[in-house]
C-alpha cells in the first residue's frame, strides 16, 4: 500500500484485482433499473448508498474493507506513538 502526504492529507492507493469492464457493466446496468438520488444540478446519476448490500459489488466491498484495515493497523496502531508525538507537538505550537 502506498501512502502520500499531501497538504497534510494521507492519501492511499492499493491495486486490486478486480474486472472493471465487468464493475463499470455492473453500475451501468444498476443505474439503468434505479433512478438514483440527486446530488448535482448537472443531472448526473448519483447511486443509492446501499451498494454494499448488493451482491455483485461483493468483491469491490471486500477489497474496501481489507483496506480500511490495512490503513488502521499501518497508520494508526504501528504508527501511534509518532501520530500522537505530532499531535501533542501541533497542540504545543498552537498555545
Amino acid at each position: 500500500m502506498i501512502a502520500e502526504g499531501f497538504f497534510p492529507t494521507l492519501i492511499f492507493a492499493e491495486d486490486v484485482k478486480l474486472d472493471n469492464q465487468q464493475l463499470a457493466n455492473d453500475i451501468v446496468a444498476w443505474s439503468k433499473q434505479d433512478k438514483g438520488v440527486k446530488k448535482t444540478n448537472m443531472n448526473g446519476w448519483h447511486s443509492q448508498t446501499n451498494m454494499h448490500e448488493m451482491p455483485q459489488f461483493k468483491l469491490l466491498v471486500d477489497e474496501l474493507f481489507k483496506m480500511q484495515h490495512q490503513m488502521y493497523k499501518e497508520e494508526w496502531l504501528d504508527r501511534q506513538p509518532k501520530i500522537f508525538y505530532c499531535l501533542v507537538l501541533q497542540v504545543l505550537l498552537c498555545v
